[in-house]
């Protein structure tokens, strides 16, 4: 159908939506900010790739309340996905119930984010061995101010009939599951931060 033949194979970090925090530009009403994308190696020998610059780095911090806010894109996330939290696996539906009925740091306003959203706390400069079965072989690209015992991949908000994307933490790449799926995965909720 076409919401599975709109989803292309890229990584997390690349921006799939365009939101007005993606570049920089000062014009008369507001002013926006170009994101570091974590570059750190070279694929060329000339100046100028993405991995030559540092430019507003994404800053987790941890709010003490089991919640973490990513400063850059300002999104609060929860400490702990619902593997975490539960301990077990969830479907989409089941984990769409869990977001709804979140009250973690006192805030109920808790939804299931987009694929681009979870792009913005993947990061492959880390290499944490803190999903559910502790495996060394699939490090999670995941801050340690997160939860141990988190799942490998989460649901996205973004689905069709029978299946929604999700966020693969070893990889970095989306895939689509069938919203029944359920193999050591989860959701990781988020909120705008006002």
């Amino acid at each position: 159908d076409g919401f599975r033949d709109s989803v292309a194979s890229r990584g997390l970090g690349d921006v799939y939506k365009r939101q007005p925090d993606d570049f920089t530009i000062n014009n008369i009403d507001d002013e926006y900010i170009l994101p570091d994308t974590g570059q750190t190696g070279d694929y060329l020998s000339t100046f100028g790739e993405d991995s030559d610059y540092t430019i507003n780095p994404p800053v987790l911090i941890d709010n003490g309340d089991g919640t973490i806010t990513e400063t850059k894109s300002k999104l609060m996330w929860t400490k702990k996905d619902s593997f975490a939290d539960l301990g077990k696996c969830l479907n989409w539906h089941d984990s769409k119930i869990y977001v709804e009925n979140l009250t973690t740091g006192g805030h109920t306003d808790w939804r299931m984010p987009e694929v681009w959203e979870y792009g913005e706390i993947y990061d492959n400069t880390e290499s944490n061995v803190m999903a559910m079965d502790h495996d060394p072989e699939y490090p999670l690209a995941l801050s340690n101010l997160f939860a141990d015992g988190a799942a490998y991949w989460y649901w996205s908000s973004e689905h069709g009939h029978c299946c929604a994307r999700t966020a693969y933490f070893v990889t970095g790449l989306p895939f689509i599951r069938t919203l029944d799926k359920c193999t050591k995965g989860g959701v990781r909720a988020v909120r705008n931060v006002p």
